[in-house]
């Protein structure tokens, strides 16, 4: 008898297929194959998708030209950019993100970059290499003159195309490239999209678009020295001058600047506009400010990380009397280069070190609400050792992570003339690892337009428990 797998199908008795018997399907015609590389040479028409603080883009314009070099038989992508508004123009070179992920510390200098611009024969963008890394170089007018701007940050923009071969049914056409990247000007952040609007631009030679580059180069850019190793001696003068790390604005050497929109801010819950003092509660004379920027040291985290950059936590107290329904909280914000996120505090004395949070009626952000008194400072009546959990977001995995299920401890200390310390215990995938940190810039009172702790930490829970 033949098997379940290779039985025949049923026949009636004049021979004919029994009713009961599947219908016999009909072998679909398979669709063309996909061009393996995709035409992205032509004008692309820009639109900026920045949520905050967009710019028009409306007269922008970026052409972009695939050039051969026979000499060397190689080919190079070029994007010449006018953006009138800002007074800038320039050039931009692009490479496959494969250049990043081939280098072991998950760094692309400027020499490594342009040497993967250097495209073999049949490289191009296309539907199993869409994303790219670009590099800008141009010169902004302003009234001293002409400067040349581009370099300075010496990472990479992210830089993604995708192609859409149907069309509307109103009969548009909307088949074609679309692109989308980030780049930094000025400090600032900025996101694009553009769509193919024709496949015709101005020639340009090989050696005219090469020149171009160079011509566009400050040698002051690659000059600059790398932020220095952090000096974990503790000299409060030279922590002061710590630029923390930005990885929107500011990112590492070598870096990448994603194409997406950074985090913004929503508007905070005002619950008392006629309160007359603008706090909930004057911070006494004995109490320690421990809000602001700290530096912080943790090797062990920082390897397990993979990351060699500043790492950094910023504290803040709500304490907005136009804001009695959140009440007053000291909680913060941490950034360690691969994974950043939000961390909310309670006391000491409230905190369940160690312990599920499920096992208590309390939740811990209710216990993150400060009773009067409640402040950081030398015992008593202060406290210095608070409980904290935290939610972050994980570039590398490109997933929120979060270790608000139990509370580990962060412990405060003051030694007088502006020198205030913390050590922490940060729990991560399963871990606890040692964090040191120093103070080195004081906090500033947040607006009650900014978000409550309470927004910030929900901003921040993992999406996948959103629908358990």
């Amino acid at each position: 008898m033949a098997s379940e797998a290779g039985a025949k199908r049923p026949h009636g008795p004049t021979g004919e297929s029994s009713p009961d018997a599947p219908a016999k399907r009909v072998r679909a015609e398979r669709p063309a194959k996909a061009a393996s590389t995709w035409d992205v040479t032509g004008r692309y028409a820009l639109k900026c998708t920045c949520k905050h603080e967009p710019v028009d883009a409306s007269e922008y314009t970026l052409d972009m030209h695939l050039e051969h070099d026979e000499s060397t038989k190689s080919s190079s992508l070029f994007a010449y950019f006018n953006f009138p508004n800002l007074n800038l123009t320039g050039i931009m070179r692009l490479c496959p993100k494969s250049a990043l992920d081939a280098q072991e510390d998950g760094l692309l200098h400027l020499a490594d970059f342009e040497s993967a611009c250097e495209l073999a024969d049949g490289v191009a963008p296309g539907p199993k290499n869409k994303e790219w890394l670009m590099r800008w170089r141009g010169e902004e007018r302003g009234g001293e003159g002409i400067r040349k701007v581009g370099g300075e940050t010496r990472a990479q923009g992210m830089f993604v195309f995708k192609h859409n071969a149907r069309s509307s049914p109103t009969g548009s056409s909307e088949a074609g490239v679309h692109i989308m990247f980030a780049m930094v000007h000025n400090g600032k952040h900025l996101l694009f999209e553009g769509t193919q609007t024709s496949g015709q631009v101005p020639a340009a030679a090989a050696d005219d678009s090469a020149s171009a580059w160079e011509r566009l180069f400050d040698p002051a850019w690659e000059d600059r020295p790398t932020t220095p190793e952090p000096d974990w001696d503790w000299d409060p003068e030279a922590a002061r001058n710590f630029k923390h790390h930005n990885h929107w604005e500011n990112p590492p050497t070598g870096g990448v600047i994603k194409a997406r929109n950074k985090p913004g801010h929503k508007p905070g819950s005002v619950v008392n506009p006629t309160a007359k003092s603008p706090y909930l509660e004057d911070q006494p004379d004995w109490a320690w400010n421990t809000t602001g920027t700290w530096k912080v040291a943790g090797p062990e985290l920082a390897s397990r990380l993979d990351w060699d950059g500043d790492m950094t936590v910023t504290l803040y107290m709500e304490n907005n009397s136009k804001r009695q329904k959140t009440g007053r909280q000291l909680w913060g914000e941490f950034d360690f280069g691969t994974i950043y996120g939000n961390m909310r505090l309670c006391p000491g004395s409230l905190a369940r070190f160690g312990v599920h949070d499920s096992d208590y009626e309390t939740p811990f952000e209710d216990v993150c609400v400060l009773k009067p008194g409640a402040w950081p400072g030398p015992e008593p009546p202060g406290e210095r050792r608070w409980g904290f959990m935290w939610r972050g977001f994980s570039e590398e995995d490109e997933f929120w992570v979060a270790e608000d299920h139990e509370t580990t401890d962060i412990l405060f200390a003051d030694y007088g003339e502006d020198r205030m310390t913390f050590v922490a215990h940060f729990k991560f995938d399963n871990e606890t690892y040692l964090l040191q940190a120093l103070k080195v810039k004081s906090g500033v009172q947040r607006s009650r337009s900014d978000p409550t702790p309470n927004t910030e930490w929900l901003r921040y829970l993992p999406k996948h428990r959103c629908y358990e």
